[in-house]
């Protein structure tokens, strides 16, 4: 499949562009890696066809993963030799076709946390409440029916949002064990702790504000006057 022949005007970031590589690491520092074989261009646009889903490649639903692998990685430039009368990737490849090159996996990760927000922030939000569930069995309390089946749907829940980011179903094991590992990361910065210690250290968390240019006015005593009041 020639790239030029596909529809990317969706797309975040245009493989097609000149700035393509200094663009898309600008805007997720995470994803930058070196990829010195196969080379970076070629990687991130696998990514970004593969793993958007805005892409051309979300929209074929009549053919399956590994399929739109192939289709993708021509796309992408991925060199091939002839044998037996049959085309194959150069062996490079392999790591990212199989999902088993840990950079490329990572790289993924990024990509995927950085398009999927909406998603993403479910999953988050779904894992924190399964763990709370699983802190209060641990402590010792049992809970009921209406506990169980909550963990139950749950459970049921994150495996429909994780093969909808990456059809895990289909995907190696590694891409499961990075995007709960991710999940748990990302899960971390909302602990309690972490907003305290940075109101501790002066941060007024404005970027944690979901009501985007509101502003909440300073917290008061009785009785206490701010220097606007004077």
């Amino acid at each position: 499949m020639n790239i030029k022949d596909l529809d990317l005007r969706k797309l975040p970031f245009n493989p097609m562009s000149n700035w393509f590589v200094r663009d898309i690491e600008a805007k997720i520092p995470g994803l930058k890696r070196d990829f010195v074989l196969p080379g970076k261009k070629a990687v991130y646009t696998f990514i970004v066809l593969l793993y958007d889903p805005r892409s051309p490649f979300a929209e074929m639903k009549d053919i399956g993963l590994w399929a739109k692998k192939y289709e993708a990685g021509e796309a992408s430039g991925f060199r091939t030799v002839e044998k037996d009368g049959k085309t194959y990737f150069e062996s490079c490849y392999d790591g990212l076709l199989l999902g088993k090159n840990e950079e490329f996996v990572n790289a993924v990760v990024d990509y995927v946390a950085y398009v999927h927000n909406p998603v993403w922030t479910e999953i988050v939000y779904l894992s924190e409440m399964l763990l709370k569930y699983t802190l209060d069995a641990l402590g010792g309390r049992t809970g009921d029916v209406n506990e169980i089946k909550s963990v139950s749907l749950i459970n049921n829940r994150l495996d429909q949002l994780s093969d909808r980011v990456f059809g895990l179903s289909e995907e190696t094991e590694l891409f499961k064990q990075k995007l709960y590992y991710r999940v748990e990361e990302t899960r971390l910065k909302l602990r309690p702790e972490d907003y305290a210690s940075r109101l501790l250290t002066g941060s007024k968390l404005e970027e944690d504000n979901p009501y985007g240019d509101y502003q909440i006015e300073p917290i008061r005593f009785v009785g206490n006057a701010t220097p606007e009041d004077e």
